[in-house]
């Protein structure tokens, strides 16, 4: 497990008064596993666990005492999530107690028992805290990921970026890698500019086969196939010419807006009418700049237009004077008369 001890929960439960964690063990275990484990994946998890269990101190880890490494750094704020979580699960069980004579309400004394509202509200806030510590962990891999992504070829890495590379490389196994490889909207922060969420990453991993169906049956049959791929390649290899540039950005609106109206996550009813809009507004775009478009991919498009034939003007005949003596050039036949 990722928190084993009493001093690590009292960092984001400061009020419990638990002398030890055996009665949370079984609930910490399904948190790290149900809930923690699919945003990081199994490969990544399983690394974090041996670098946990070589800890000859696992409170040394804890904010405030030496600098960190991004492995330290990555242990701690999966802390969080199952902290709450695991707080989340036992909410119901802690506040009922079984014995022979059937189920009692817990209490102690000095305490009284929390009533109904009072659990309802406790685990609504436990629920809301798991899921933002989930979104900082995952906004915290995503910037390691983008600042690896920045360094120059053939540059030697230092020990912490060395880390951070490995972390990267794990993490890329799992299905919440940032990147949603072969989208045009890839990235939470990305579908944010078009759609506030709040740049939540386990939404964003919800619309991703909303995303996924919008761009491959509504906005690749308006585009084709072969621009479709042309110009997700150069998107991701950051080669997009200015019109190809635009280009993208209106079909990322269109693709934005088709998910906005076909997703139960949202309500706005205006988002059918605009997205039809975006759709016209992009595929009017592409036909009036197909010539900025790569010639060989923009072919096979529905909107493609062949150039037509440029027809040169032909010369005026020029009249045919009438015959005269005597001018230079004219020639007079006779003919022998037949006898």
């Amino acid at each position: 497990m990722l928190l084993t001890t009493t001093a690590e929960l009292r960092q984001y439960l400061p009020a419990h008064q638990l002398d030890n964690l055996d009665g949370l063990t079984g609930f910490i275990d399904n948190s790290e596993h149900d809930f923690l484990l699919e945003k990081i994946g199994a490969p990544l998890y399983k690394a974090l666990i041996e670098h946990y269990e070589e800890l000859s101190d696992k409170d040394s880890i804890l904010p405030g005492g030496s600098p960190l490494t991004p492995w330290h750094q990555l242990i701690h704020l999966c802390q969080r999530p199952i902290a709450f979580d695991t707080f989340y699960r036992a909410a119901d069980v802690q506040a009922v107690s079984t014995n022979s004579s059937g189920l009692n309400i817990v209490a102690t004394d000095g305490y009284d028992a929390a009533d109904t509202d009072i659990i309802d509200r406790y685990k609504k806030r436990l629920n809301q805290e798991a899921h933002k510590g989930i979104d900082r962990l995952l906004v915290t891999l995503e910037e390691w990921a983008e600042d690896l992504s920045s360094l120059a070829d053939g540059t030697e890495p230092d020990e912490e970026t060395q880390e951070k590379k490995d972390i990267i490389d794990l993490w890329r196994k799992s299905r919440y890698f940032y990147l949603a490889e072969g989208l045009f909207i890839n990235t939470a922060r990305k579908l944010n500019e078009f759609i506030d969420f709040y740049e939540s990453r386990e939404k964003f991993i919800q619309l991703l086969p909303d995303l996924r169906y919008c761009q491959e049956f509504v906005i690749r049959p308006e585009l084709g196939d072969a621009l479709t791929d042309d110009l997700m390649a150069k998107m991701q290899n950051g080669k997009l010419s200015d019109v190809e540039r635009k280009a993208v950005r209106l079909a990322q609106y269109a693709l934005a807006l088709k998910v906005e109206a076909r997703s139960n996550l949202f309500k706005r009813a205006e988002a059918k009418d605009e997205a039809i809009g975006a759709m016209t507004r992009m595929t009017d775009y592409l036909k009036a700049n197909q010539s900025g478009l790569d010639a060989e991919a923009v072919k096979t498009s529905p909107f493609y237009e062949a150039p037509k034939a440029e027809v040169k003007p032909t010369e005026p005949e020029k009249p045919v004077e009438p015959w005269k003596n005597n001018r230079k050039g004219n020639k007079l036949f006779v003919a022998r008369a037949i006898e």
